[in-house]
C-alpha cells in the first residue's frame, strides 16, 4: 500500500512487464535451456530479493519511472522462483531495456502513416542482471499461485492497462471515421 499511495502522490509513471520472452514455449521456466532465462528470484532474505533473468513487454518503459515485474501466464509446478511480482526504478545500474524498433522510423510523410509515425508504442525488452530489490518493494515472493492470482481474480489486468484501452479507443475512432469518409467518397454514406 505505500508504494502505492507513493506512486499516486508523486504521480509516477510505473510500466509493467508480465510476460515471458519467446524461447521454448513447449518447457516451463524452470525447463529452459539456462535457468534464468525468464524473469525469476534468484536470491531472497529479509531485506528483499534478487531478481535475475528477462521480461516483456514493457510498454512505455524507456518512458516510465518504475517497471512492476510478474507473470500473467500460468506457472507450472516446480517454477516457485517465476511466482514473483515486484517494482524496480528503471534507472536501477543492473537493470538493461531494449526497446523494440519503432514502426514509423522510416516514415516519409506523416500523412501516409498517421497514427504509427507520430503515436508509435515504445514496448522493450527488460533485462534483470541480478537486480536486488528492497523488501518494501516485494510483493509476491516465488508464489506462483497468488502471482496468476493477482490478475485474473482482481480487476488489476483491466486497471492497469489504461495505455491499451486507449490506444484501442483511438485507432477504432481513426478507423470509424476512415470508414465513413470512404462511404461518403463512395456514395453509400448512411
Amino acid at each position: 500500500q505505500r508504494f502505492y499511495e507513493r506512486a499516486r502522490d508523486e504521480d509516477l509513471y510505473v510500466t509493467y512487464t508480465i510476460i515471458h520472452p519467446q524461447i521454448d514455449r513447449s518447457r516451463g521456466p524452470h525447463e529452459q535451456y539456462e535457468p534464468h532465462l525468464y524473469a525469476a528470484i534468484a536470491r531472497s532474505g529479509d531485506d528483499g530479493v534478487v531478481v535475475r533473468g528477462a521480461q516483456m513487454l514493457g510498454t512505455g518503459t524507456i518512458l516510465s519511472d518504475y517497471v512492476f515485474v510478474s507473470s500473467i501466464q500460468p506457472l507450472p509446478p516446480g517454477a516457485d522462483d517465476y511466482g514473483l511480482s515486484v517494482v524496480i526504478p528503471v534507472n536501477h545500474p543492473r537493470l538493461r531495456i531494449y526497446p523494440r524498433r519503432p514502426y514509423g522510423r522510416d516514415v516519409t510523410a506523416e500523412g501516409d502513416y498517421p497514427l504509427s509515425a507520430i503515436y508509435d508504442e515504445t514496448d522493450a525488452l527488460v533485462v534483470f542482471d541480478d537486480v536486488d530489490v528492497p523488501a518494501e518493494h516485494v510483493f509476491v515472493n516465488r508464489d506462483p499461485e497468488i502471482t496468476f492470482a493477482q490478475f485474473n481474480r482482481t480487476p488489476a489486468h483491466l486497471l492497469g492497462n489504461t495505455q491499451a484501452q486507449i490506444r484501442y479507443a483511438v485507432k477504432m475512432r481513426f478507423l470509424a471515421g476512415l470508414a465513413s469518409q470512404l462511404g461518403e467518397w463512395s456514395g453509400q454514406s448512411a
